[in-house]
């Protein structure tokens, strides 16, 4: 962990609220070494960066790269790959892209007003018809057809 930042949703069996509490840097160390050992002691050292990952993606409405992702996780791009397919079932571009295009889709829904390359710029798609095009593939649809229903 030399020289990487993370979240401390990373370590879900960490309290954050009793870690925030503490008053000095010692307890707030001393905590978070306990909690590490206990992570190391576990026969799945690391079963919840996956899980911190899908939290990431979604909170990043998608627009998530995934090579600085699987870095952050402490994993090969390979390895993440692998991993994040076996817990989620598809792989983590995938994932990135249909979270993109919920969001998406809940703006049409939402009546968000402007026009589609404003709304292809807000979620991170080269252009208006990049965002056509990944939006009709994933549900047959328009993204016109939407707008106003």
């Amino acid at each position: 962990m030399v020289n990487r930042y993370g979240s401390i949703g990373m370590f879900p069996i960490l309290n954050g609220e009793q870690f925030i509490n503490l008053r000095t840097f010692q307890d707030r160390c001393s905590l978070l070494e306990d909690t590490l050992l206990s992570s190391l002691a576990r026969e799945d050292v690391r079963p919840d960066v996956i899980d911190w990952a899908v939290r990431t993606i979604e909170c990043g409405k998608g627009m998530v790269e995934v090579g600085p992702l699987a870095r952050t996780c402490d994993l090969s791009l390979r390895q993440f790959e692998r991993r994040f397919g076996e817990r989620v079932g598809l792989a983590p571009k995938t994932f990135c892209r249909v979270v993109r295009f919920q969001h998406a889709l809940s703006a049409l829904r939402g009546g968000l007003s402007g026009n589609l390359a404003n709304l292809a710029a807000e979620f991170g798609f080269a252009n208006q018809s990049h965002f056509i095009r990944d939006f009709k593939s994933l549900c047959n649809y328009l993204p016109s057809d939407f707008v106003g229903s």
